[in-house]
């Protein structure tokens, strides 16, 4: 066989060089056989693959303009892209009405199962609001969608340029035909998923189970579940506290030194401490011990901390903080959370009653009565927004020792670090 480059072939026959674009040598006429192109080859991964699409799409196309069924798709395509991608996953194909993600490929997490979730969770919200908004009064139908989502051993390999109407990606696997299954099964509104997904979630979601359901004749009955609201678990500590933690054991001198600064801030010296090490060496359950110890010195406590896929905006971790200080919990009924969380800032200092604008609009709190004008420039809101929070803090530390735990520093977003920064050079006046 001859050896073909991008520039040349070398002929089998008689050794000579010729141009990769004649099919036989110059020299003595001898055929030249390209070396073959081979695909490259597909990585075995274990990602989730979701498959969302509007419920009766083909009755809508018949019954309304084309043009503005059209439109329809489109907005809802552009819009769940936009929420997967912001949740980690790949939009890897899209057919008619039907969107294809996956998550877990190119770039795996260890909470991809999680993003998916809340991505579909996402996905039906959003569907829910262009109904409402566009949809109805338009066709004057609502517009539905239905999901479904499998985890599974797949080999993923990137399309190539013959390949476009596969999509992004060649996806193999029976993950991929569960999933499109399991979404056929969805009836309107309703996300379902396979046993393994659920296995992997099921710390973070209420689940409804259905027995017994035929995916494929070909196949067994399966389990499959409908996916509900989120419980309060929100990272793998929390599942881990749920399930019982292991017994605390080898970092009593750790625990010794962190101990010290809460005797140092009953003599009213506030400071910063920073546990650092490698992943999984135990900061987090560190911190969690210390906390068991604070509430013994009648101490306030706050936590928050940083994910990378809770997609929460700016100051997240601080608003956990600020949630925990306003007794802010969950279920407490919409109608009642203004009320509440303004009546709560006002008892905090009523120096605060200028930034309750500004404080709403942080916890995603609507107001009228407490509205922050228009004209308010970018970079003045974002001074205001701090200012906020410094006298938050401040306020909580006049009332009483508090201890304030962020936990996976390393996730926070690029407000909440500035604001710290700014908090610590002040930690001598509060």
């Amino acid at each position: 066989m001859s050896a073909c480059t991008a520039m040349n072939c070398i002929c089998p026959k008689c050794s000579q060089s010729n141009s990769s674009n004649r099919s036989h040598c110059s020299f003595c006429l001898a055929p030249l056989i390209p070396q073959p192109q081979y695909e490259p080859a597909g990585e075995r991964r274990i990602p989730t693959i979701l498959f969302s699409d509007l419920v009766d799409f083909t009755g809508m196309s018949h019954r309304h303009d084309p043009e503005t069924v059209g439109l329809v798709v489109s907005e809802f395509k552009r819009r769940a892209k936009d929420i997967i991608e912001r949740h980690g996953g790949q939009v890897t194909q899209f057919v008619g009405d039907e969107v294809m993600s996956l998550f877990g490929y190119p770039v795996a997490h260890d909470d991809d199962l999680v993003r998916c979730a809340r991505a579909a969770r996402e996905v039906h919200e959003m569907v829910h609001e262009l109904s409402r908004d566009f949809v109805e009064p338009t066709l004057r139908m609502p517009l539905a969608v239905h999901s479904g989502f499998a985890t599974g051993v797949v080999v993923v390999t990137p399309a190539q340029d013959n390949d476009k109407a596969e999509g992004k990606y060649v996806i193999n696997g029976e993950a991929v035909n569960l999933a499109a299954r399991i979404r056929a099964h969805a009836g309107p509104d309703s996300i379902w998923c396979c046993p393994m997904s659920h296995a992997g979630i099921c710390d973070y979601f209420e689940f409804e189970a259905r027995p017994d359901v035929v995916v494929d004749k070909n196949l067994p009955p399966i389990t499959l579940y409908l996916l509900g609201e989120p419980t309060t678990v929100q990272r793998q500590f929390d599942v881990a506290r749920r399930r019982g933690l292991t017994r605390w054991t080898g970092r009593d001198e750790e625990l010794a030194e962190l101990t010290s600064g809460l005797d140092r801030l009953a003599e009213g010296s506030g400071h910063a401490v920073v546990v650092c090490g490698e992943a999984g060496v135990g900061k987090t359950r560190l911190a969690y011990e210390l906390g068991q110890l604070i509430p013994a010195r009648h101490y306030a406590t706050l936590a928050g901390y940083c994910q990378p896929s809770r997609n929460a905006g700016a100051y997240a971790p601080l608003l956990d903080a600020l949630r925990g200080a306003l007794a802010l919990e969950h279920g407490i009924a919409f109608d009642e959370l203004h009320r509440h969380a303004v009546s709560k800032i006002l008892i905090l200092d009523a120096a605060l009653a200028r930034y309750l604008p500004h404080l709403l609009l942080l916890l995603n709190i609507p107001s009228r009565e407490h509205a922050l004008s228009n004209r308010i420039s970018d970079q003045v809101l974002h001074l205001e927004m701090q200012q906020a929070l410094t006298l938050v803090f401040k306020s909580l530390a006049r009332r009483n020792p508090t201890v304030v735990i962020l936990d996976d520093w390393h996730w926070a977003d690029h407000a909440s670090r500035e604001f710290l920064d700014g908090l610590l050079n002040e930690l001598h006046e509060i």
